[in-house]
């Protein structure tokens, strides 16, 4: 129990004090110094702290002050009050974020665990029905950096339950390999196929707000580019591909 107390924010006073009166029950400060043996004025420190919290409440008599515990609930109560309080703070930063303009911002994410945690904070930002937009995007490769289970159960799920869909730029001889992912994704995702010269082997995905490039090799990583001059300019050179490519 002392272990969980200090998880919620007690110190080991307030800890040690509270639970002699759990143990003892109403009493007054002589009581709790005769059970836990330490100077009076660390008592009435952590007893001051506790009535803040509401933990312990304190009666007055034959001019003696008495403390004993509250309902137990409290606790619980005190952690929904944070919890409120911790919404609202990150609402008002998230809101004063937004204000702050950014030229651009550069991220790397690393290994298997990077690339998950980009697309699934990725996707989960997007608003239903959104599009985003691949260059020369990998399949196999893909799902081996993604962990082929991860791939089919989270990645694809968030997509669907998003319903985020996609515009897929591959070139010719991956088009056997496309056509047999997609089998099943048809309504989230088109493709089309360019010449196989033109094939990259980083794959790009424009998004709304930058563009990432994605390394699919022995150490997979991805580059992210958030700036909003870089996405047109690539959003423009996507578009000119697409009416060039075949389905």
């Amino acid at each position: 129990m002392e272990e969980d107390l200090k998880k919620l924010g007690l110190s080991w006073n307030e800890i040690k004090v509270y639970l002699s009166l759990v143990k003892i029950g109403e009493t007054s400060v002589g009581g709790i110094i005769n059970d836990l043996r330490v100077h009076r004025q660390i008592i009435y420190n952590a007893l001051e702290e506790l009535e803040k919290r509401n933990m312990v409440s304190k009666t007055l008599r034959n001019r003696i002050n008495h403390y004993k515990i509250t309902d137990p609930e409290i606790i619980v109560d005190n952690i929904k009050q944070q919890e409120l309080i911790a919404s609202r703070v990150s609402r008002e930063i998230g809101e004063a974020l937004k204000t702050i303009k950014k030229e651009h911002e550069i991220n790397v994410f690393n290994g298997q665990q990077g690339i998950r945690q980009y697309f699934v904070e990725r996707y989960k930002k997007l608003q239903v029905d959104s599009m985003i937009y691949v260059m020369n995007g990998y399949v196999k490769k893909f799902e081996e950096a993604f962990g082929k289970d991860f791939f089919g159960k989270e990645y694809m799920k968030i997509r669907k339950e998003k319903n985020i869909k996609s515009k897929n730029l591959a070139t010719e001889s991956f088009k056997e390999e496309y056509e047999d992912y997609n089998k099943g994704a048809e309504n989230i995702r088109e493709i089309k196929y360019l010449p196989d010269y033109m094939f990259n082997p980083i794959s790009i995905d424009i998004w709304d707000d930058g563009v990432c490039f994605i390394s699919l090799g022995e150490n997979p990583f991805i580059i992210e580019i958030r700036n909003k001059e870089i996405r047109d300019a690539y959003f423009v050179q996507f578009n000119s591909l697409w009416e060039m490519a075949k389905e």
